[in-house]
């Protein structure tokens, strides 16, 4: 494939770990268009996940303090709310009260566990689902592990994600990064790429709106 070549993070035993993992975030957040016409469609899809993991992680080092600062700010509410489980064993409030109202560095670790065995996971259902919204919209060129190596990739601004605000256009960025690079890797139009990805969300989107919507009528229904 002419023109493309591995990251610097596929590069890292060359580079270094540390430089190939920073210019290869750096790429895809201010140089997208450049990153993602060099990108193999065909490169390690592991190298992929390891650099997604790296950024989930590093995501949950600066989520799980103000998450856990949170929580201690809440905690009274909390208290009240455990308090009214009476049909709880004493003990087990009791576990609760130690793990939230004294133990805030349990709740970060919990955080970056959570972050560390989960982002496999997802990033594999993820790609999954937009690489079957792929192949409906005819953007499926180079199959599966080609989808998964950009959702990988585009995950880089995963960093922000806990920070208020910034986490949203974050979110919002990554949606068009995976939009791009899809467009990039698959060679495909913008257009099916950009279908591809946010049909996704619009079909969350309708399956919030609708069980909202039976909700509500449910509840209506009841006074009726």
């Amino acid at each position: 494939m002419l023109g493309r070549a591995p990251t610097a993070w596929e590069r890292r035993a060359e580079l270094g770990a540390w430089t190939g993992l920073w210019r290869t975030w750096k790429e895809v957040l201010f140089a997208p268009e450049a990153f993602w016409k060099t990108l193999r469609p065909d490169g390690p899809a592991q190298d992929a996940l390891f650099f997604g993991w790296l950024v989930a992680i590093a995501g949950a080092v600066i989520q799980a303090p103000l998450l856990a600062l949170q929580i201690a700010g809440h905690w009274e509410e909390f208290r009240e709310l455990f308090s009214t489980l009476s049909s709880h064993p004493a003990d087990w409030r009791g576990d609760l009260d130690r793990l939230f109202s004294s133990g805030s560095s349990l709740v970060m670790v919990l955080i970056l566990v959570a972050g560390l065995v989960a982002y496999p996971l997802s990033a594999v259902v993820t790609a999954a689902i937009n690489h079957l919204f792929c192949l409906l919209f005819g953007a499926g060129k180079y199959g599966f592990w080609a989808t998964f190596r950009v959702v990988a990739y585009a995950s880089a601004p995963l960093v922000f994600s806990a920070i208020p605000v910034v986490g949203s256009l974050a979110g919002m960025w990554g949606l068009v990064l995976t939009a791009w690079g899809l467009a990039r890797i698959q060679e495909t139009t913008v257009g099916r790429a950009a279908a591809a990805v946010f049909a996704l969300q619009v079909a969350l989107c309708c399956c919030v709106c609708g069980g909202l919507g039976f909700g509500l009528s449910a509840v209506l229904a009841s006074f009726t």
